[in-house]
C-alpha cells in the first residue's frame, strides 16, 4: 500500500506502521469510529493522531502545536525513541483490537473505559 499523501500533515507521521495497517481495515476503522467521540475525533487530521493523543493525553498539547505549525512531527522529536515507538505502536494496536472486539461481540463501551483498560493493562506490565 502507498503512504497516504495527507500523511505528512499528520503528528504521528512515518510512525505506528502496524497501528495504521490494522486501520486499512474497514472493519477496525468502523470498531474505532463506533467508540470514538466524534466531537473529539473531529479536532485531529489523522485517526492515530486522534488515537495516540487521546490514549496518552499528556501529548495533546504537542499535536495541537504540531497542527499550528509550532512543533515537528513526532519522529523529529528525541523523545520518540525506536523502543518508544515501538512500545506505543504495541498500545495503539490494543486499542484497535479491544475496540474490534467491542464490535464483534456487539458490546457497549465507551471511549473513556476502553483507555483506562489500556492504560491499565500497560501500568500492569
Amino acid at each position: 500500500m502507498d503512504p497516504d499523501p495527507n500523511d505528512r500533515l499528520a503528528l504521528t507521521h512515518s510512525l505506528f506502521p502496524n497501528t495504521r495497517t490494522m486501520l486499512a481495515s474497514p472493519e477496525v476503522r468502523m470498531a474505532l469510529y463506533s467508540v470514538a467521540p466524534v466531537r473529539i475525533r473531529k479536532t485531529y487530521r489523522d485517526a492515530v493522531d486522534f488515537l495516540f493523543c487521546e490514549l496518552l493525553t499528556g501529548y495533546r498539547d504537542l499535536c495541537q502545536r504540531f497542527y499550528l505549525g509550532e512543533s515537528p512531527p513526532l519522529h523529529a522529536l528525541s523523545i520518540a525513541t525506536p523502543e518508544r515507538t515501538a512500545h506505543w505502536d504495541i498500545m495503539l494496536m490494543a486499542v484497535l483490537m479491544l475496540a474490534d472486539e467491542v464490535r464483534t461481540r456487539r458490546r457497549d463501551l465507551t471511549w473513556d473505559r476502553l483507555r483506562d483498560l489500556i492504560i491499565e493493562a500497560d501500568a500492569s506490565r
